[in-house]
């Protein structure tokens, strides 16, 4: 029963080795994020059920700070019979029904969009660094872990696999930081005994955990990720099953 558990696990950890090389990283994806810009961006309002090169509608101006809910990942809109332009469907995501008109007097009127949705060009995205919060996802490397029990060092060795998560994303100060659950294929060194001579071997196991990754500017990466391997029990591997952390500065864990 326990070998067979052990081939399930590799044989698992060997199908999301796989996925993470077929999977592209969330990061262009932004379906279902809540995002907030740090200066005001215009819109359109949005109706998909008119005719084509009519869906666009009146102008609206989103106020820096205002919560959105990006509702698609990207749209593209006919703007007349020639002229295409590529962006995203969003609307409020926050209690308020109305929208600040921000490039109107103070006075005016708040426009009512609670239920509407707007189009927003996908320079509006590129343009400034945004906040944005919601579910992540992509592959991660380790290409080192220090077991805190059992052995008590340094291993050289891989853990490579998917991992999903939730991002908080505060790009407007130059902070990110990822929560992430990964399962990935690992290699681990074993000392085994065969005809009286002593050798290290790689065995492919199964590693699991969890972690921090955090980014400053978009650039630089720190991160803690804790984890667990495991092999088969006949290996004698003495961290097999026992905790192990990886601490990265510089090193991008994400891919």
């Amino acid at each position: 029963m326990r070998t067979s558990w052990t081939v399930t696990l590799i044989l698992l950890g060997t199908s999301c080795a796989a996925l993470a090389q077929e999977t592209r990283n969330s990061e262009d994806n932004f379906f279902g994020d809540r995002i907030s810009f740090p200066v005001n961006v215009r819109g359109k309002l949005y109706d998909a059920q008119k005719p084509v090169g009519q869906q666009l509608g009146e102008a609206v101006c989103i106020p820096a700070g205002t919560a959105l809910r990006v509702g698609g990942n990207t749209a593209t809109v006919k703007v007349d019979s020639t002229t295409e332009k590529k962006g995203r469907i969003v609307h409020l995501s926050s209690y308020s029904s109305r929208l600040p008109q921000c490039d109107q007097a103070p006075n005016t009127a708040e426009k009512y969009v609670a239920k509407e949705k707007i189009f927003l060009a996908e320079e509006e995205f590129a343009n400034v660094g945004l906040d944005r919060f919601g579910y992540t996802y992509g592959g991660l490397v380790v290409p080192y872990k220090y077991h805190v029990n059992g052995s008590k060092e340094f291993r050289a060795g891989s853990a490579i696999g998917p991992y999903i998560g939730y991002r908080f994303d505060r790009n407007t100060i130059g902070l990110g930081i990822k929560a992430i659950a990964f399962a990935a294929l690992s290699t681990v060194a074993v000392e085994q005994t065969v005809g009286g001579e002593t050798k290290s071997q790689s065995l492919s196991g199964f590693s699991y955990g969890l972690g921090f990754i955090g980014q400053v500017k978009g650039d630089f990466q720190m991160g803690l990720v804790v984890g667990w391997d495991r092999v088969s029990r006949s290996a004698n591997y003495a961290d097999n099953g026992k905790a192990w952390v990886a601490i990265t500065a510089g090193f991008d864990f994400l891919k």
